[in-house]
């Protein structure tokens, strides 16, 4: 009877870990239809390839341009956990940090910074030269 005790008390002590926000479980959420960007407040297009979000605390912050993102994030003191960007090909969600960059006037991003992110840099660098998370992040200041 103890050992079922300790058993049950062990899942409920694991359920309770795997539902608070902002664990070590964080991964891009679904951005709402008519949800404001956090920098800007201009709705954003949660399909679009621009669209960013930043996951923390358990709270999704979302963003209708990539570099309203970046630019939100060089003003922060406290640096968020989890940042997710689209990958302007597949449009799948990315770890902003692991992304590729390229900033060019070819693109026609919802608030003008010109900013797309890629999974792969070779197909970045097919649009023009490749920047880390580093130097996107420079070339929003």
């Amino acid at each position: 009877m103890n050992r079922n005790l300790t058993w049950t008390f062990v899942l409920l002590l694991l359920a309770a870990v795997i539902m608070l926000p902002g664990v070590a479980f964080s991964e891009p959420r679904d951005i709402a239809e008519g949800a404001k960007c956090h920098l800007c407040g201009m709705k954003v297009d949660p399909g679009s390839a621009f669209s960013a979000q930043i996951v923390d605390g358990g709270k999704m912050l979302p963003f209708c341009d990539i570099g309203d993102m970046l630019y939100h994030y060089n003003k922060q003191e406290e640096k968020p956990s989890e940042m997710y960007v689209r990958d302007k090909q597949s449009l799948k969600w990315i770890d902003a940090r692991e992304a590729a960059y390229v900033k060019s006037d070819s693109f026609s991003t919802p608030m003008g910074w010109g900013i797309a992110a890629f999974s792969d840099k070779a197909e970045a660098a097919a649009f023009g030269k490749p920047m880390t998370f580093d130097e996107a992040l420079s070339a929003v200041k």
